[in-house]
């Protein structure tokens, strides 16, 4: 089996993308790490955990936020059951799922403009909103394969690519999976 060595892009901040540069790098690839977007937190109504159950969180960058000692519930990409009890969701501005419970957003994210690197062959999403700056920025080629977190990321995909990969399971050990599965 030959695999085919590709030039990554990357789109979160280089201190986020360990281990994952490292194991790709090792496949024989090469990665490039440029972020879509920085995160801006954002004043936001103070609240009291005595209110609630717990705090549900679906994006790292939320979890600065979240008071310490509190019941934390991290829903990735996709639903889990959170039971009965009175919850605080801590979110971004920009959402791809809306939890019916108390929120509060805590930070936004504005897009930086940074796509001069037209050379790729490849694409690492891992949200709906660095899908959608992805395409609202890239002037590049669209012979180029798309490597996806999860489904809700790639239905945020509109321009034609050579290939879209979604992986099956929400993780980094997922993302990798999708590389050892080339032809």
């Amino acid at each position: 089996m030959t695999i085919i060595s590709m030039k990554l892009l990357i789109t979160r901040p280089l201190e986020r993308i360990e281990p994952l540069k490292s194991s790709l790098e090792g496949m024989g690839h090469e990665v490039v790490s440029v972020p879509l977007f920085r995160v801006i937190p954002v004043p936001f109504e103070p609240f009291d955990m005595k209110d609630y159950d717990g705090v549900i969180v679906t994006s790292t960058f939320a979890l600065p936020f979240v008071p310490e000692g509190a019941n934390l519930i991290y829903l990735a990409d996709r639903p889990k059951t959170i039971g009965q009890g009175r919850y605080i969701y801590l979110r971004g501005e920009h959402v791809t799922q809306e939890i019916d419970c108390d929120s509060r957003v805590v930070y936004t994210s504005q897009a930086t403009d940074f796509l001069q690197i037209l050379d790729i062959d490849g694409v690492l999403l891992f949200s709906g909103r660095t899908a959608q700056i992805f395409e609202d920025l890239w002037e590049g080629s669209m012979n180029i394969e798309v490597f996806c977190l999860s489904p809700k990321i790639a239905e945020h995909l509109l321009c034609d690519y050579k290939r879209i990969h979604v992986s099956e399971a929400a993780n980094l050990e997922g993302m990798l999976d999708l590389f050892l599965k080339l032809p």
